[in-house]
């Protein structure tokens, strides 16, 4: 990962983004390197524990083209994507076998199954998703620790001149419209699609609990982010860095300050009772227009389910091509 957002790599015509021709940058260059590494010879017994005919290695990439193309959160299609793609599967009725429809035809077990593998799809990706944001829903001790990070990254890229706007001025309220337009919605997701049973409210509280936190001590926390990177700078530059680098892959670490902390969840009932008032309907600059070319990377393939041939099919990203576009407010894409 270059450590810079897809939006500065475009900007500055990085050689990824010209080779993947401005869209969905980082998300494309991870898919390329991890089949890359898959189809070396060293796995050849993992591949045939994954796939072994043609048609599931199709299977088998699209979907990982779609899960790591999901965690673009800052492009407009791909967010209208995955809702689309949500909706589909999850709000709307679900199919009876047997069931005579109103325009007259009759539920077969074909179309269960469809339905099946559409939810399944969708549920992966999201899993995916929350993955790539897990800090955030989880205690607000390790929220504090990745963020900061985060912070520290985008500060090392404004500092090397390579981002146009310093990372504390709009930190603050950048997190609280992450929390409101993008992890809110993830995390009752996975409480409505119940795979995950009562863990989906244990999500929820957490990132309630975290947003309130953020509300009240955020200014102060920035503040406290920058003062650590500026004194880890001074302590570098005197050769007297006080961070052991066999401990920590971080130059900064917020264990060194003290803070609150909003306690430990005790039971998964223990979620914020304000969350009743939320019935998920949120409007975001991210929406958009898209269209969804991949519902179906977990359906049975029509195609001819010949012998794999162990040859790869090229181009290790998906052709499928993402229109990139920031929506304003919200903080830079989190490291793929």
């Amino acid at each position: 990962h270059t450590g810079l957002p897809n939006a500065q790599l475009v900007k500055d015509q990085h050689e990824l983004a010209v080779k993947f021709e401005n869209k969905s940058v980082a998300e494309q260059n991870s898919v390329h390197i991890g089949w890359e590494l898959l189809m070396d010879p060293r796995f050849e017994r993992l591949r045939k524990c994954i796939y072994q005919t043609n048609v599931e290695r199709k299977r088998f990439r699209q979907l990982v083209i779609n899960c790591i193309m999901a965690t673009d959160i800052a492009s407009r299609e791909v967010n209208q994507t995955r809702e689309q793609k949500w909706n589909k599967a999850f709000r709307r009725p679900t199919p009876v076998l047997g069931h005579v429809t109103a325009t007259g035809q009759v539920t077969s077990a074909f179309q269960i199954q469809e339905d099946m593998n559409r939810k399944a799809t969708a549920v992966i990706e999201h899993m995916i998703q929350v993955s790539d944001v897990a800090h955030t829903m989880q205690h607000w001790h390790i929220y504090r620790r990745w963020n900061e990070r985060l912070f520290h990254e985008m500060h090392n890229a404004y500092e090397a001149g390579l981002a146009a706007v310093h990372p504390a001025e709009n930190w603050y309220r950048g997190e609280l419209g992450f929390f409101d337009y993008y992890l809110l919605p993830l995390a009752k997701k996975l409480l409505d699609c119940g795979t995950f049973g009562a863990s989906g409210h244990e999500y929820i509280s957490y990132v309630m609990k975290n947003k309130r936190e953020w509300e009240h001590k955020g200014p102060k926390v920035v503040e406290e982010m920058e003062v650590l990177y500026k004194d880890a700078v001074e302590d570098t530059e005197d050769e007297s860095s006080y961070i052991d680098e066999d401990e920590t892959d971080s130059e900064l670490d917020s264990d060194d300050i003290g803070y609150d902390s909003p306690g430990d969840l005790t039971s998964s009932d223990e979620y914020d009772d304000r969350y009743d008032d939320y019935d998920g309907d949120y409007q975001g600059d991210y929406q958009g227009d898209y269209h969804d070319d991949a519902e179906g990377s977990m359906s049975e393939s029509s195609e001819e389910d010949d012998d794999y041939d162990g040859e790869d099919e090229g181009e290790a990203a998906s052709r499928e091509r993402y229109d990139y576009d920031n929506y304003g407010g919200m903080p830079a894409p989190r490291p793929t």
